[in-house]
């Protein structure tokens, strides 16, 4: 690809250096203290580097609009637009946030006194839904319609939009022929988007151009600021109001009226860079040249590999003969390192987002929780602290400053166990329980979602009603799915058996209180909701009435022991074609449920997939000894790779496509990593330090490796041959068994 060609090398460079360099300096110290040498090599090691060039994808492949295609280096993100150069739009620094914001150059050619623009996303917007102004198909050739750059070659990478293109025309016996290549990136240190541009000057003639900066926005407003949020442009350069500004700078120092001067001579080459800086402050200043914007660029692509490599190194790698296997376990991990916000003014730092949106919940989080616990532990540990904190048991959504509406999920104490059980078990860390957060420790915080659930939800027989609110549990287009629903009662007779054991651990007298608790809504769960002809649970009414909702979300439940092993069985019967299973992995909703089934509502009304949901299906159905099942939900949603470059949020089930209602990336997918490294690999950690290993092995996978998962101080390898698996640890030789025989690490 051609941004390869002209990519700088220095961070590649820089990470295989320092990779080779701490493996010598490891080697070196064994030799010293006469400690044995680890058993990885280099080629190993090397295997753990993941550049943004690996996770490339063609523009042409890709089936996302244009502000659903992210650029985002951990600061700020900018959206570019196809079928131009150097188009992009919809920048976010916060709290600085233009979604109307669009930005492209025009190219004056001086000589002929043409026009050429790079508008072509606007031009075509305006053409098909006014039919007014310019069709680009026409441009270039018809009368009174706009000169256009061609636009050829687009590719994106992590933090990286190339594009290539061409304007080629005779004009008036004068020839303009230029090539044009371009690369955005978001930079990692600053509120600012760099634009490099290479011109190619195809023609015998000088050619003299002047770019011409072309910014817009409906308004600037900046939260919290008075003033007039109308725009206005001072300069060539500049646009603002009294709130803010976004201002452009460049290498190039000759300017005019209309914008940057350039001339290359006959047959030249020339490479120039931009910056956009969006800004709170309000200064009357001229332009002024920047002549370390290049720099600026290079070390903008090396902290989006360091980004990317920090995740890498804390994650095995995992290797099959399944290209789309390999690539959907790839693209799960960029996900989640695309979530990762780094700004000093944000409520905390690093701030997982959600996704695309800049708000933290629990219950996106809590599908990738050992992915996080992985990566970075103690991050986690202050997302939980913070949504105790500032939710208050109130509130689901906390935004990049804190807490807001007054949406709460009844999912969140189920969502901030596993998260906190996932914790303990990577770091066997359990002072977390009794660490302070806001005005009670973790364990008191979740204590009151205990009485929370038991005094304001729970019925005489234990059983928990939410109530005709069905948004507290999720949001569906039609009613039905409220009051006594399945999966809640089941989830909190979980809830409420592992608050026991943290109560025993702390000391706490109410320990058995919580016990009986969970025992009764056991007793009552099957006996009042299971339904054995139709091999699922139903939902129970205030007036004694029963009712069917066929939603993948009552295989939450496969992840605990509320249920039995037969009725395990009967629900997953259900994960077949005609029924849950669906083209791209699962429908949300069963389509043999004609009242509920929603092709519009995707992640839980039926027509797609909550990402994280499906995945953590796929898993859990590995772990319950159903791989065949979970295999076939794996392939089919990593057909979705072929087409998107990392996870949104509810991707339609039978069609490529994510709609706009929802986020262009949501931090779930990380349930991807977990399907690959705990489904298919079958490595199960333990509180205690422990590893169970019992693997999945299929034709469609071939020879497989997992290797370097990192787990208590200790690295583990899986390799998966056709007749049997074998575990190393710390590269050394631990086992060999047969498929099915569970291989038993116990904490040394």
């Amino acid at each position: 690809m051609k941004n390869r060609k002209i990519m700088p090398v220095k961070a590649n460079t820089f990470i295989s250096y320092s990779l080779l360099k701490i493996t010598s300096i490891i080697f070196e110290l064994c030799l010293i203290l006469g400690l044995a040498i680890p058993k990885f090599g280099l080629a190993q090691i090397q295997n753990k580097i993941l550049s943004p060039e690996m996770l490339s994808m063609p523009r042409s492949k890709m089936y996302l609009e244009d502000n659903q295609v992210v650029l985002f280096n951990g600061i700020g993100s900018v959206n570019p637009r196809q079928f131009s150069i150097t188009g992009l739009g919809n920048l976010k620094f916060y709290p600085i946030d233009i979604p109307d914001y669009d930005f492209h150059f025009n190219f004056f050619d001086n000589q002929s006194g043409t026009l050429i623009q790079d508008d072509t996303p606007l031009l075509w917007k305006e053409w098909i839904e006014k039919g007014t102004g310019t069709d680009p198909l026409g441009a270039n050739f018809r009368p009174g319609f706009a000169k256009l750059l061609v636009t050829q070659d687009e590719v994106w990478q992590p933090n990286q939009y190339y594009r290539k293109g061409v304007f080629h025309k005779k004009i008036d016996a004068n020839w303009i022929s230029f090539g044009i290549e371009s690369w955005t990136t978001v930079s990692g240190i600053a509120d600012e988007i760099i634009l490099k541009i290479k011109l190619v000057n195809y023609d015998s003639e000088q050619l003299d151009l002047t770019l011409i900066p072309v910014q817009k926005a409906k308004q600037l407003v900046l939260s919290g600021k008075t003033g007039s949020a109308e725009v206005k442009q001072s300069d060539p350069f500049t646009i603002s109001s009294e709130q803010m500004r976004v201002s452009l700078s460049s290498d190039i120092s000759k300017t005019d009226e209309k914008g940057f001067k350039i001339k290359l001579p006959a047959r030249g080459i020339g490479e120039f860079y931009f910056a956009i800086t969006p800004s709170a402050e309000l200064k009357n200043e001229t332009f002024t040249c920047q002549i370390d914007l290049k720099d600026r660029f290079e070390k903008a692509y090396q902290r989006t590999c360091q980004r990317l490599q920090y995740t890498a190194d804390r994650l095995p790698v995992i290797k099959t003969e399944n290209k789309q296997i390999n690539e959907l376990y790839k693209r799960c991990l960029l996900t989640v390192n695309e979530c990762k916000w780094e700004r000093d003014n944000f409520i905390v730092k690093p701030f997982w987002a959600s996704g695309t949106w800049p708000i933290s919940m629990i219950w996106d989080q809590c599908f990738s929780e050992e992915v996080l616990s992985m990566i970075d532990p103690q991050g986690l540990k202050e997302s939980i602290k913070l949504e105790l904190r500032e939710c208050k048991m109130k509130q689901s959504y906390i935004f990049w400053y804190g807490a807001v509406g007054d949406i709460i999920y009844i999912q969140n104490p189920f969502a901030l166990q596993t998260t906190i059980d996932a914790y303990i078990t990577y770091t066997g860390d359990k002072s977390i329980l009794k660490e302070k957060t806001g005005e009670a420790t973790v364990y008191e915080w979740m204590k009151r979602w205990v009485y929370e659930l038991h005094n304001n939800y729970s019925r005489s027989d234990g059983l928990i009603d939410v109530g005709f609110s069905t948004e507290k549990i999720i949001e569906i287009r039609t009613d039905g799915y409220n009051h006594v629903v399945p999966v809640i009662s089941g989830l909190t007779a979980d809830f409420y058996r592992r608050m026991s054991e943290w109560a025993m651990e702390l000391g706490d007298p109410e320990a058995t209180k919580f016990k009986q608790w969970s025992e009764q809504i056991q007793k009552s769960f099957t006996k009042e909701l299971w339904n054995d002809n139709l091999g699922w649970f139903d939902n129970l009414y205030p007036d004694g009435t029963k009712g069917t909702t066929w939603t993948y979300h009552l295989y939450d439940l496969l992840e605990t022991n509320v249920i039995n092993p037969y009725q395990k069985h009967r629900m997953i019967e259900h994960i077949k074609d005609g029924e849950f299973l669906a083209p791209y992995g699962l429908y949300s909703i069963s389509k043999r449920d004609t009242l509920h089934w929603d092709r519009i509502d995707a992640d839980f009304g039926g027509g797609g997939q909550y990402v994280g949901m499906t995945l953590r299906i796929a898993r859990n159905l590995f772990e319950n000894g159903y791989s065949q099942e979970g295999f076939e939900i794996l392939k089919r949603f990593s057909k979705y790779t072929d087409h998107f470059p990392y996870f949104t949020h509810n991707p339609w089930s039978d069609k490529m496509f994510q709609d706009q209602s929802s986020m262009a990336l949501q931090i779930s997918a990380g349930a991807g990593v977990e399907a690959c490294i705990f489904g298919i690999f079958g490595i199960k950690p333990h509180e205690n330090g422990s590893l169970d290993i019992n693997p999945f092995y299929h034709a469609d996978l071939g020879n497989s490796e997992l290797f370097d998962f990192q787990f208590r101080g200790n690295s583990y390898d899986v390799i998966l041959n056709s007749d049997c698996f074998s575990v190393k640890k710390n590269g050394i030789a631990f086992a060999t068994s047969k498929y099915g025989n569970r291989v038993i690490i116990h904490h040394d």
